[in-house]
């Protein structure tokens, strides 16, 4: 579950991130129907409360508080999702090479830019070099650097 819950915050966040990263306001995003997982069952009339950038609530529109000082989003009509795959990435760029020893801030800055503001909260990485890549989703699943899951094929 709590997995779940952190794939819907890396697109929440990215959704929202101008704002919230600028302002360290509340933003709700009211109406829309959540899918939290692949897995899981449609949550219709969903309430997704965000504040400073972090999840702070989510539920069925009634059984979750909206702050009198959030900023709140219209999503009725519209569907909300978890987080995308991208099935075809390289990380063959000059930022990546010794990704094991690279400076966190520095590849945090090249994932948002490359993934994490799109929404991708899982990779296939098709063909790069294991040594650059192999540490880098290490760096990862330690909270060191913020970015997707990474899955390497071959």
């Amino acid at each position: 579950m709590t997995g779940t819950w952190l794939r819907v915050a890396l697109v929440l966040i990215g959704l929202a991130a101008t704002s919230v990263a600028s302002n360290a306001e509340t933003v709700v995003l009211r109406g829309g129907t959540l899918y939290a997982s692949a897995d899981a069952a449609a949550l219709p009339d969903a309430v997704i409360v965000i504040s400073d950038g972090v999840i702070s609530a989510v539920g069925k529109s009634g059984e979750v508080a909206v702050p009198s000082d959030a900023r709140v989003i219209d999503c009725s009509g519209k569907t909300v999702v978890a987080g995308f795959w991208n099935s075809h990435v390289h990380f063959t760029e000059r930022v990546w090479r010794n990704a094991g020893a690279a400076p966190a801030a520095v590849l945090t800055q090249h994932m948002q830019e490359m993934l994490t503001r799109w929404g991708f909260t899982t990779v296939w990485d098709l063909g790069s070099d294991p040594n650059n890549t192999l540490p880098l989703r290490k760096r990862i699943a330690a909270g060191e650097v913020a970015g997707p899951t990474i899955l390497l094929a071959g």
